[in-house]
């Protein structure tokens, strides 16, 4: 077996950027470092290809043990086919042009194969397309007769009952048409591709917009390391392409930047304020957001999590479920962690019913995420939606302040989280003191542990809610004194 030198993953890596697939064939000691939250994502979840394998019961699993043993996958593979052994591969592989693949299902289906390759996500993408163009190109290229080729993708229209019925929770689109128009792309750029593996030096690529599209490369650090501080790119009231535009043109520094007219107030705001280094306060438009909140509002933090397939009746794919909350004020709060790790709504909604009859203002730092759940809530169960409904109109979003540009702090960046602002405001003190680092980290925490949950993590959950609920709170106050 010749070795291959491309595969889903590198190809597009290679579409999205030459030098990025050159960089990781070549230098990959120039790769980023995973931070801890994108490992934490990495090493948990529901396999969702593992469990649309039961859509096509009865197969035999070609998928190698190590990257040593994919020639004996292949040739698995192969064998398989030419003496119909089953009529379900998964897992199969397949190599043509140096071009290695595997896809998640082969079935034999009336006479043919089909290939079905399964995505996690609720809709399909162009990228998504693109990599079934390249497992098609590569499958008939070596030699299988493949007639229709599927994608298999949750349906973001299920609602669990009380089993759960993978024939609905997946959908399969047939995306043969599509496929078939890239195939002469796809033949195209495997040669092209190919010739920059074999490149003795990095190609010249500038960065640019496809750098963090479809996907934020790992070599942004050793691209980026010539960007200096203050630069154009660090803009956030700015589309990329307008700051790639900039950055192109030779406007790099934000201090040469001049303002006009031609810039909306949210730019002309951010722009003086980067070069200035001062905080700005909108302090009428905050005496506007402020006159809506009751006297003594009620400050609320929400940490949730998005199953990608649901675990409980009435839930959809990537619906939430309340890991840990917190509310209060002042010296009093009260603290809700999902520690038996069942359905949580009925605890959930008995927790918030002090809130729910109180008619406070509760203030939330974005209150997207916490509005969202409520509402799929109230759709899981009539007995609790006229409360929910009447509950909704007292949530108050500190978000407003950022959208509505009524308040800047040039420190924070492009970081613009509760974490990162309190940090700036409040220092390294006991405020900004929390037991884990991140939601995501805390979260992984969660997911990863036995149910019910060990004490000592529920309380660590509880502690760290309630310390984003007390910087929710801080950081009110803090803008409240600026009017």
């Amino acid at each position: 077996m010749e070795k291959h030198l491309l595969s889903k993953s590198t190809f597009i890596r290679g579409v999205q950027c030459n030098k990025s697939l050159y960089l990781h064939k070549h230098r990959y000691f120039l790769r980023d470092r995973l931070s801890p939250e994108q490992l934490a994502r990495f090493s948990r979840g529901i396999d969702v290809g593992l469990l649309a394998q039961n859509l096509f019961p009865g197969g035999i699993d070609c998928k190698p043990g190590s990257p040593r043993q994919y020639a004996k996958s292949l040739q698995k593979t192969q064998q398989i086919i030419s003496e119909a052994a089953a009529k379900v591969i998964y897992e199969a592989v397949f190599q043509h042009q140096q071009v290695l693949i595997m896809l998640d299902v082969l079935a034999y289906e009336n006479g043919s194969w089909n290939g079905y390759e399964v995505k996690s996500s609720l809709k399909i993408s162009d990228t998504f397309l693109l990599d079934a163009a390249l497992q098609y190109y590569v499958m008939k290229g070596a030699g299988l007769a493949l007639d229709r080729f599927f994608l298999v993708h949750l349906n973001p229209d299920y609602i669990r009952d009380s089993e759960l019925m993978l024939h609905k929770l997946f959908t399969k689109t047939d995306v043969t048409d599509q496929v078939l128009q890239r195939q002469p792309f796809i033949a195209q750029k495997i040669d092209e591709l190919i010739g920059v593996v074999a490149l003795t030096k990095s190609p010249e690529i500038d960065i640019g917009t496809h750098c963090n599209y479809p996907y934020p490369c790992d070599f942004i650090g050793h691209c980026f390391k010539n960007v200096p501080v203050g630069s154009v790119l660090e803009l956030t009231q700015w589309a990329e392409e307008e700051k790639f535009m900039m950055y192109d043109a030779g406007t790099i520094a934000l201090a040469n930047i001049k303002p006009t007219t031609a810039l909306s107030q949210a730019q002309q705001i951010e722009l003086h304020h980067r070069q200035s280094g001062s905080e700005y306060f909108d302090t009428s438009g905050l005496k506007v957001f402020f006159y809506k909140i009751s006297d003594a509002p009620v400050f609320l933090n929400l940490l949730s999590h998005r199953q990608a397939v649901p675990a409980w009746k009435g839930y959809k794919p990537y619906d939430q479920f309340p890991l840990a909350a917190d509310f209060g004020r002042g010296e009093w709060h009260e603290s809700f962690v999902n520690d038996a790790g069942d359905a949580p709504d009925e605890r959930f909604f008995d927790f918030l019913k002090p809130l729910m009859a109180g008619g406070e203002s509760v203030v939330v730092f974005d209150a997207v995420r916490f509005q969202e759940l409520l509402q799929r809530m109230a759709h899981r169960h009539n007995n609790m939606r006229d409360t929910i409904e009447a509950f909704a109109v007292h949530i108050i979003d500190l978000q407003e302040v950022f959208s509505q540009v009524l308040y800047y702090n040039p420190q924070a960046g492009q970081d613009f989280s509760l974490l990162q602002l309190s940090k700036i405001l409040f220092g390294n003190s006991q405020l900004t003191n929390l037991p884990f680092s991140s939601d995501a980290l805390a979260t992984d925490k969660y997911l990863k542990a036995d149910k019910p949950l060990p004490e000592v993590l529920r309380q660590t959950l509880a502690a760290y809610s309630h310390g984003l609920q007390i910087m929710t709170e801080a950081f009110y106050y803090y803008l409240k004194q600026k009017f």
